[in-house]
């Protein structure tokens, strides 16, 4: 069996990866920090319609899956992938309970083979729960409501997932 072999990344590579002139160290001082949280914060509006964009995606999907029943398992699929860009996005903008929906339901699709209608009828509420935070703006990780929210999508996921 070859053994493998280790290459350097070129110069170029590294001069990139840490610019002293334009970009930040590889220890970023409490003043880069701010920076770097300030853009964050700054495109807040960006994905806020990026994130609107997704759902209406999910919502077109789950229309098409309720219409044709025989384009359920392209819906899936298509389901699993958005849910996990939820699950890693909300946390970015500090909307977290967007996270734990989508981690929720990418869960779910992730355990599904096909979707039956009532595994269909969970998955369209997960999508509305999220179409609720970005509609309220729910920061953090919302109330005891939104609590009791996330209880009955995990009883929902391992009963019918």
């Amino acid at each position: 069996m070859p053994k493998a072999q280790i290459i350097p990344a070129p110069m170029e590579l590294k001069r990139r990866a840490v610019n002293r002139k334009k970009g930040f160290d590889i220890n970023p001082s409490p003043t880069d920090l701010a920076k770097i949280e300030a853009a964050v914060n700054a495109s807040a509006d960006k994905f806020v319609t990026a994130f609107a964009a997704i759902l209406r995606a999910l919502r077109g999907a789950i229309e098409l899956a309720e219409r044709d029943p025989t384009m359920r398992d392209m819906v899936l699929v298509e389901v699993r992938e958005r849910a996990f860009d939820v699950k890693g996005l909300g946390g970015t903008y500090k909307f977290p309970l967007m996270s734990e929906i989508g981690r929720s339901l990418h869960m779910l699709t992730g355990r599904m083979e096909t979707m039956n209608d009532v595994q269909l009828a969970i998955v369209k509420y997960h999508v509305d729960a999220l179409y609720v935070v970005l509609a309220q703006r729910i920061q953090g990780q919302g109330g005891a409501l939104e609590q009791e929210l996330l209880v009955a999508f995990r009883k929902a996921v391992e009963k019918f997932g």
